[in-house]
């Protein structure tokens, strides 16, 4: 086995330009072979790149090829192949060593097939193709959605008990007991019965899974959240969005009815022919299915509705359409010289007809063939036809038919302008990707929905199957041909597909190589591992009510005991709560469980100097990009020489000042606050920023600015101070709106992106936990939500919404409203590798080191860098070094001089030497080896290879330098988000927690030498460090693509519609009332039906019994008159 480490170099290209950026460097990485698994369509087995020899390629390559195996049960598609192709051709353009098992013959040749191998499932899809009872797609679209619905996890069922068979598959599982492989990947369209071989892998490798199927209905599965039916429709329903509580509560019943199918009857009869297969028993596949690294999904918010997802969740759209310049010695697969010409020579256009891989013409029958020729000879276009039939028909001039057409290359040409596809997602995807509008004519699967959401963006036209004529396809043809808005539209569509900071192919290959770095799932959310129960808080809700209850009852005995017994109130009290007492701790114990040139304006209203901080990187990065700032700023913008050429700014009257001076303004007072306290403070603290601003002469002129001037873009800090959205309203032009919050997850966020605050994922932020793990912490962290979101809603906004209205001059809609419709992108200062991931919508994107990673300068460009004494200090530090901050809003001032007189008396007996950023002059004898600085460069001194670790107070942007450094840290906090920042590091074996009550030289020393000598907190934060930088592009080129792409994109394509649905709609009270109501509705008829039933029944029977018994009445009694006759005669 090759096990070598080596350095790897990976390129980022950036987003608008040709220049490149060497971003990632020096990742080690043990190199063994890969393993991926491609389901529906095929499986891939990856090895990644060594630097070994040529021999040694050779002969790895050999045995690898010795050791062919097999895998089992692919979705028998051909799609999934075609798409599934682009990303191996990725991955061996890398150099990577892909072994593939899949339904279809790989067909990759010359150069780049050096490093591939590939085993096919014995002649499996044939078998399928030739059999038209089980494989005829036209067919299937005839099926109800409920059968549709129930045949497709039926048809994974049959294929995977197929497949598993096959010798491939047996070869397969053998080989992968024997063989390390790097990574598996794993097509996870309906081939759960392969998942055991996750199991018993050798070497456990990391699983990255890809979904060519987009928006699968089992996707919350994958990612674990709900289906959002709200925003997206059930993939066998014909309607491109649920827009009506009838649509949305017929997509939740189809999406209910899914999810019960898959878990009590797909995935039991799929975990018997897993365990069949393997051998043994292995565990539920629910629960294998979270062993799941990095998720790659082929959806995109400009085609596909935005919903929010967790970060090692990758939408890699238009993968199969983007144009790849192929590597030297490649062999390119293009259309032949007679197709060319044909093309060539289509001076009024060409139409492309196409029904992808898996609909065949001869299912829909000659007769509309023959229909279809008909209508095609009337056109002067010429047409392109893909048919699998011979046809005894004459064939136009205008037509050419092909078996086969390579559909991405022949939709480049310039002279092809429309496509008549069946709507499958990759075809329709390559249509979007080059600007090809389309008459879509769906069967099966998604495709009607495809259809839907092509006819919606006005990009296609819907024909029919059931209705196909000569008169529907010349109607079809002209109306997309000569009516310019589906062109129009298409185009428009095409553009906001394509505009992506990183290309698909990139994204997918960088999440592969990601999965191999960083195999601990640093991007999966937690709500992975959380029951349905905890992610929804039914536990909490239900502790509450319990207690409520409790509570309710015990001052209902505490009042009847007063007013019946006076005199044995004081004992019975006593009891009362002490019984009380008892109860809640033992419940307790048993619950709890262990471009072009853009005219920007930005706006810094926040009185917070790490805020302007943060921001100033974010300027500099627009600035050199060469865009025209101008800023609003609580602080003088200190940028010189060329950089500050475009910009121009205006500063809030010393309102900074002011507050640094004001007696209130005590960070390290604050740090006694209750979390409830410190809530309501921080929002006060807003509403006071706010009056103070809107008054000064900078916010007066800006409002007169933004009504003359036109911007492109207005990107503010939204963290507090929502007096100015005001601006927003009257703003000239009405830009576009970006966002951002160097405050990292701020409890608000849900009112900015749309859906939960996650509270049992995310510590509220002024708790001092790192995550809430059990029930007391969920539901404290529940109710600290629920009460921030109170306090904004009832007591910030409305105060704010005056002082807005009062700044701008007039009335002006509510702010929340406001917030909710105009903000298109939101930058929010956080990373899963520090903060746990959370689903978030396309338009909410992780910048989080924006602060901390280094840029590389432009020529003439002013760079600021700590000066010569301080170099030399730190040069000199054999020893190591510690750097001491507290950050821009703590001061030592305010700590105390008796403090800093024990800190001195502490650093004193060390060895190693400190610098230490110090507010204030001391009376002190300042020791040898302590240097005291007003104001020092933080991220430039950490880079210094002398620092060992700094001491800090645990703010945001502090430990996130820390870490993007790899320094180890000690950590002081004091208010805000610095006590759960600072348990986050505590957590994550990174840094040491000093609390600054208990501030003695023991506890100084101790927390020194423990963080220089034991080398577990080094190590734990180099690790760290890995995991924050590893990006598929760089946290500041991320914020600079967002903010040039809401300008071409103004009509904010990756919101989420969750943002403008209510929280009824969001949480689908109205459809489960709706529901509920039917259901008692539906309930209470049965009832009546079956009383009148038995009415009729017990009314019928008792009529007959009647006769029955007037019928023996008459009988005995016509007897009795025949004896009695008898009787006379007889005497």
């Amino acid at each position: 086995m090759c096990k070598n480490r080596i350095v790897t170099c990976f390129t980022v290209k950036k987003y608008n330009s040709g220049r490149y950026l060497n971003y990632f460097s020096n990742h080690p990485l043990v190199h063994k072979r890969g393993i991926i698994i491609g389901q529906l369509d095929r499986i891939l087995l990856l090895r990644i790149k060594t630097l070994d020899s040529r021999t040694n390629l050779d002969q790895n390559r050999e045995e690898n090829n010795n050791e062919c195996d097999s895998n089992a049960n692919p979705l028998p598609s051909p799609s999934h192949h075609v798409w599934t192709t682009n990303l191996i051709k990725g991955l061996l353009r890398k150099g990577h060593h892909v072994h593939i098992i899949s339904t279809h013959e790989t067909k990759v040749k010359g150069k780049l097939a050096q490093n591939l191998t590939y085993e096919v499932f014995d002649d499996f899809m044939k078998v399928m193709e030739e059999s038209e009872e089980n494989y005829n797609p036209v067919e299937w679209e005839r099926y109800s959605i409920l059968y549709m619905l129930y045949f497709t996890y039926q048809w994974g069922i049959h294929t995977c008990d197929t497949v598993v068979e096959t010798k491939a598959a047996k070869k397969l599982l053998e080989k992968i007991k024997i063989v390390e492989f790097d990574i598996i990947l794993q097509d996870l369209t309906l081939n759960e019965c392969l998942h055991g071989l996750w199991e018993i892998a050798k070497g456990k490798p990391p699983i990255v899974g890809y979904l060519p199927y987009g928006p699968a209905p089992w996707l919350k599965d994958l990612i674990e959240g709900p289906s959002y039916p709200t925003v997206r429709s059930y993939a066998y329903l014909s309607i491109a969005k649920p827009i009506g509580l009838w649509q949305r509560t017929w997509s939740t019943v189809y999406f209910t009815v899914d999810n019960f199918i898959r878990h009590y009857y797909y995935l039991p009869i799929m975990q018997r022919l897993a365990e069949k297969y393997i051998g043994h028993t292995i565990r539920p596949l629910h629960e294998i299915e979270k062993n799941i690294n990095i998720l790659l999904l082929n959806t995109h918010p400009a085609f596909d509705y935005g919903i929010p997802l967790p970060p090692n969740t990758l939408e890699i759209s238009g993968l199969n359409a983007q144009a790849i310049k192929p590597i030297d010695g490649e062999i390119v697969v293009t259309y032949s010289e007679d197709m060319r010409a044909f093309l060539d020579g289509a001076k009024n256009g060409v139409i492309i007809i196409s029904l992808g891989t898996n609909v065949k013409w001869k299912f829909i029958g000659l007769d509309k063939v023959e229909a279809i020729l008909l209508a095609l000879s009337k056109l002067k276009q010429r047409v392109l036809w893909k048919l699998d039939i011979e046809v005894p028909f004459e064939i136009p001039d205008n037509l050419m038919i092909v078996k086969w057409m390579p559909q991405s290359e022949v939709l480049s040409h310039k002279n092809v302008r429309a496509i008549w596809t069946h709507a499958g997602l990759l075809s329709t995807q390559e249509a979007i990707w080059k600007g090809v509008p389309m008459i879509v004519m769906p069967f099966c699967i998604d495709q009607k929905f495809n259809a839907q959401k092509v006819v919606a963006k006005n990009a296609g036209i819907y024909l029919d199957i059931r209705t196909l004529s000569t008169q529907t396809v010349l109607h079809a043809v002209e109306e997309i041909l000569y009516n310019e808005r589906y062109m129009r539209n298409m185009k428009q569509l095409s553009n906001e597909f394509r505009d992506r900071p990183i290309s698909p192919l990139d994204l997918a290959v960088w999440g592969i190589e990601y999965a191999v770095r960083h195999p601990n799932g640093t991007l999966v959310t937690p709500l992975k591992y959380q029951s349905w129960l905890e992610q929804n808080l039914i536990d909490v809700y239900a502790f509450l009510f319990f207690n409520f209850i409790v509570i309710l009852l015990s001052i209902f005995l505490t009042i009847k005991v007063f007013i019946k017994q006076r005199k044995r109130l004081y004992a019975m009290m006593l009891n009362c709560f002490t019984l009380l007492f008892y109860l809640v701790c033992y419940i307790l114990t048993s619950l709890v469980t262990t471009s072009k040139a853009l005219s920007i304006l930005l706006l810094e209203p926040i009185p917070s100097t790490s805020h302007h901080v943060w921001a100033e990187n974010l300027i500099k990065g627009l600035l050199r990009e060469g865009h025209h700032v101008h800023i609003t700023s609580i602080h003088e913008t200190k940028i010189e020489g060329k950089l500050a050429q475009n910009l121009t700014y205006a500063v809030f009257d010393d309102v900074m000042k002011i507050y640094e001076e004001s007696e209130d303004y005590n960070p390290s007072e604050w740090e006694q606050y209750s979390v409830f306290y410190m809530g309501y403070f921080t929002y006060q603290w807003g509403i006071n920023a706010c009056e103070a601003m809107t008054k000064t002469k900078a916010a007066k002129e800006l409002l007169e600015m933004i009504k003359n001037v036109e911007f492109d873009v207005i990107v503010q800090d939204i963290t507090l101070t929502q007096c100015f959205y005001g601006l927003w309203e009257i703003a000239k032009g009405k830009p576009p709106i970006v966002g951002y919050i160097p405050f990292g997850p701020a409890p608000w966020l849900k009112d900015f992106i749309g859906g939960p605050s996650y509270p049992t994922v995310r510590p509220y932020t002024h708790a001092a936990i790192a995550k809430p793990v059990d029930l007391w912490q969920r539901t404290w962290n529940t109710l600290y939500y629920i009460m921030d979101d109170l306090i904004r809603h009832y007591y910030f906004l409305p105060t704010v919404q005056r002082l807005a209205e009062k700044y701008v001059g007039h009335a002006i809609r509510p702010l929340y409203e406001i917030e909710k419709d105009s903000i298109n992108i939101v930058l929010i200062n956080s990373h899963p590798a520090f903060d746990s991931g959370i689903p978030l919508p396309p338009n909410t994107l992780e910048i989080a080191g924006l602060n901390a990673q280094p840029v590389k300068s432009i020529v003439d460009e002013v760079v600021v860098t700590y000066p010569e004494n301080v170099r030399v200090f730190l040069d000199e530090a054999t020893d190591g070094a510690l750097v001491i901050s507290l950050g821009t809003n703590v001061k030592w001032k305010s700590i105390g001089l008796d403090k800093v007189k024990t800190v001195i008396l502490a650093l004193s007996k060390l060895k190693q030497r400190i610098l230490w950023k110090l507010d204030i002059d001391v009376p002190f004898e300042v020791p040898d080896n302590l240097m005291t600085m007003k104001w020092i460069m933080q991220k430039e001194v950490l880079s210094h290879k002398n620092v060992r670790a700094i001491w800090t107070h645990g703010g945001l942007l502090s430990t996130q330098e820390a870490i993007w450094k790899g320094i180890p840290v000690i950590v002081m906090p004091f208010f805000m988000d610095q006590k759960s920042n600072a348990q986050i590091l505590v957590a994550k074996g990174v840094g040491i927690y000093l609390d600054v009550k208990t501030l003695s030289t023991q506890t100084i020393l101790h927390a020194v030498e423990e963080i220089f000598y034991n080398e577990s907190y080094t190590k734990n934060m180099k690790q760290l460090s890995s995991e924050f930088r590893d990006r598929q592009i760089p946290p500041l080129d991320l914020a600079i693509w967002s903010i040039e792409y809401t300008v071409r994109h103004p009509n904010g394509t990756l919101v989420t519609p969750l943002k403008f649905q209510s929280r009824i709609q969001q949480n689908l009270i109205d459809v489960y009332v709706f529901l509920f109501f039917n259901i008692i509705i539906i309930l209470l008829i049965i009832f009546f039906a079956i009383k009148i039933l038995i009415y009729f029944y017990c009314n019928h029977a008792t009529n007959k019994s009647k006769d029955r018994c007037k019928s023996v009445n008459a009988s005995q009694h016509k007897l009795g008159t025949y004896e009695i006759v008898y009787f006379l005669e007889k005497n």
